[in-house]
């Protein structure tokens, strides 16, 4: 899903250029530009381009919490809070989690994996510049899917 150019961010703050989430909830990590870009933890204050949940998926997320780490959900790491480059969600370098709600992530070269959608795009596997989905510059992609697990299933007679 195309995402849509505003000048407010989630914070209600303007910043020309910037893209923004429908609701604070749906934000996935902030980077400084659309293309070759450092990244930015969610909560940050300082990048105007904003990675969405629902402008992805096309739905929001409306779990509990959605940035809080499970140990299933990480979308990427980070090198630092803010000004940041990045690793997929496997990586053992950075030590910044970027995780939300109920995605299953992955770090592919080439296309991502049919089921799994394009969050963002890298520009390696490690220390990377980011970009968005709609860039079109570099080929190595976090690719997401929202987990279908069903965790209180159980069979009775």
């Amino acid at each position: 899903m195309a995402r849509v150019p505003s000048c407010i961010n989630c914070a209600g703050t303007c910043i020309a250029g910037g893209q923004s989430c429908s609701d604070p909830s749906q934000l996935i990590l902030k980077l400084s530009a659309a293309t070759n870009a450092h990244g930015e933890i969610a909560t940050g204050t300082t990048y105007p381009t904003e990675i969405c949940y629902d402008q992805i998926f096309g739905s929001q997320y409306t779990g509990a919490n959605p940035q809080t780490c499970t140990g299933s959900n990480r979308v990427l790491r980070l090198s630092a809070s803010t000004n940041a480059q990045a690793e997929g969600p496997l990586g053992t370098v950075y030590g910044t989690d970027v995780c939300y709600g109920n995605l299953e992530c992955q770090l592919v070269v080439g296309s991502c994996s049919p089921g799994f959608t394009e969050v963002v795009a890298l520009s390696g596997s490690i220390n990377a510049h980011l970009e968005t989905a709609s860039a079109n510059q570099y080929n190595t992609f976090i690719c997401c899917k929202p987990s279908t697990t069903i965790n209180d299933l159980y069979w009775g007679n």
